[in-house]
């Protein structure tokens, strides 16, 4: 039903409007595609401005969104923090025990995203996956798995 609406919201607006892509900033993209999902999986949750994440059972879905606008050390500090972030989100929930990357960061810069912390399963797919333990003993504040 979401998804529907979503469509229905993007074919108006498409419509109703003279604006292309190309004609919006990078952060502004960003920022309609955070809001695109979260209409249509209301479970995301924003974690910065290029990093959300969608809790489901025993896992944590991040997705890292791409940021030209941004420094690399920008971006580096976002993703930092944002991992201190879902460090302590699992920290507080002890039935997650993985966290699942999902991101063109991944296809296009594994070895970044391995010094994350980060096990690359599926370079063309942009999959990591972190263990719970290493997630914690590597961003948490306290620690304790």
């Amino acid at each position: 039903m979401a998804k529907e609406q979503c469509e229905r919201n993007f074919n108006q607006d498409e419509k109703n409007s003279g604006d292309t892509p190309e004609s919006f900033s990078e952060s502004q993209l960003r920022e309609m595609y955070y809001e695109a999902i979260k209409a249509a999986v209301e479970e995301v949750e924003r974690i910065n401005k290029i990093i959300y994440i969608l809790q489901d059972k025993d896992l944590i879905a991040i997705n890292i969104l791409p940021a030209k606008d941004l420094s690399s050390a920008e971006k580096i500090s976002l993703i930092n923090d944002g991992l201190k972030k879902i460090a302590e989100i699992v920290k507080a929930s002890e039935n997650i025990s993985r966290v699942l990357a999902h991101s063109l960061l991944v296809k296009k810069h594994p070895k970044f995203i391995e010094s994350l912390g980060f096990t690359v399963i599926d370079g063309q797919e942009g999959l990591a996956l972190m263990p719970r333990d290493v997630l914690i003993q590597k961003y948490s504040k306290n620690q304790k798995t």
